[in-house]
């Protein structure tokens, strides 16, 4: 639960703890800042940072935009992207957390188009519709 007024969230993850976060002005959940990305037209070069709460925890994501990559799209086609390599980093100083990509159509609408996560036992692909 957020409370807009002071901005604070409170967890109660499965009743086993209950958890008062301070949220930074304008946190976000991931997939929001992922639509705050897209919002604000980014080109290459561009750098966001975005505070980001999930699962009683802050971070931060950086959003680093780099070059117009071919890239395959769910129907099989190559489509031009703009590839995104979001860094997260736990508040608290603790190592980024990184290993993903995310490529967004390089037109007016920014859709998500391919998403790439390096995992322990190997690799998350999605190819978006």
């Amino acid at each position: 639960k957020r409370d807009w007024s002071s901005d604070v969230c409170s967890s109660d993850l499965a009743s086993l703890m209950n958890i008062d976060l301070a949220l930074q002005p304008l946190t976000q959940d991931i997939l929001s800042a992922v639509y705050v990305l897209r919002s604000i037209q980014p080109r290459t070069g561009d750098r966001l940072d975005v505070p980001v709460t999930d699962s009683a925890k802050l971070y931060t994501v950086t959003f680093a935009v780099g070059n117009v990559e071919s890239v395959q799209n769910a129907a099989g086609a190559r489509v031009p992207a703009l590839r995104i390599t979001p860094t997260v980093r736990e508040q608290g100083g603790t190592a980024p957390i990184s290993g993903t990509v995310i490529w967004l159509s390089n037109d007016a609408s920014l859709k998500p188009i391919r998403f790439e996560s390096t995992v322990a036992v190997g690799r998350i692909v999605a190819a978006l519709k």
